[in-house]
C-alpha cells in the first residue's frame, strides 16, 4: 500500500506541480493577453467541461483496448503539445481551440486513473490512499500556484508553460514505467 501510495503521489504530484504553474492563470491569460471578454472565457470553460464529460464516457473502449496505464500516459503526453501551443498561441481563436483539446486530454482519464488506483489497493486502504494523494496534491499545488503567479508577474509566462510541459512529460513517462507491468492492466477500464 505504501509503495502504491508513493507512486501515485509522485506521478500525480508532478502533474499538479506543472499544472498549477499555468492552469490558475488561464483566465488572466485569455482576458489580459489574448483580449477575450470574461463572458467568452466563461463560455469557453462551459464548453470545455461539456467536451470533457463526453470524452470521459468515450474513453472506456480505448482503455479496454490499450489498457488503463497506456491510455492515461498517452493522453497526458498528447496534452503536452497542446499546453505548449496554448502558451504560445498567436491569437484568441487558436488559443480557444487548443484550450478545449488540452483540457479534454488531461481530464478525460481522471475517472480511469482513480479506478485504476482503487483496483491496486485493498478495500480498507482505498479512502486513506485517495485522501493522501489529494492532500499531497493540494500541498504541491499551493506552492506551485505561488511560484506560477510570481513567474507570470515577472514576465516569465512562456517559461511556466515550458516547465509545466516538461513536468507533464516526466509524469506520464514515470506513470507508464511504474505501472505498465500491472497484471490486470487490460482487464479493467
Amino acid at each position: 500500500v505504501r509503495r502504491t501510495l508513493a507512486r501515485f503521489v509522485m506521478t500525480d504530484g508532478l502533474i499538479r506541480l506543472g499544472g498549477n504553474l499555468v492552469v490558475p492563470f488561464f483566465s488572466v491569460y485569455f482576458v489580459r493577453e489574448l483580449g477575450a471578454s470574461e463572458a467568452w472565457f466563461g463560455t469557453l470553460r462551459v464548453v470545455e467541461r461539456t467536451i470533457e464529460v463526453i470524452a470521459m464516457l468515450a474513453i472506456a473502449p480505448v482503455a479496454s483496448r490499450f489498457g488503463p496505464v497506456a491510455t492515461i500516459a498517452l493522453s497526458q503526453l498528447a496534452s503536452v503539445p497542446m499546453l505548449l501551443g496554448l502558451g504560445f498561441a498567436p491569437n484568441l481563436g487558436v488559443a480557444s481551440g487548443i484550450f478545449l483539446i488540452r483540457g479534454t486530454l488531461m481530464e478525460m482519464t481522471v475517472p480511469l486513473r482513480d479506478n485504476f488506483m482503487m483496483d491496486r489497493l485493498p478495500p480498507g486502504s482505498r479512502a486513506t490512499v485517495s485522501a493522501s494523494v489529494l492532500l499531497f496534491g493540494y500541498a504541491i499545488a499551493f506552492f506551485s500556484g505561488l511560484a506560477g503567479g510570481q513567474m507570470v508577474e515577472s514576465g516569465l509566462r512562456h517559461l511556466t508553460y515550458i516547465v509545466a510541459g516538461a513536468l507533464y512529460t516526466i509524469s506520464a513517462v514515470l506513470f507508464f514505467r511504474l505501472f505498465h507491468d500491472q497484471s490486470r492492466e487490460k482487464s479493467h477500464a
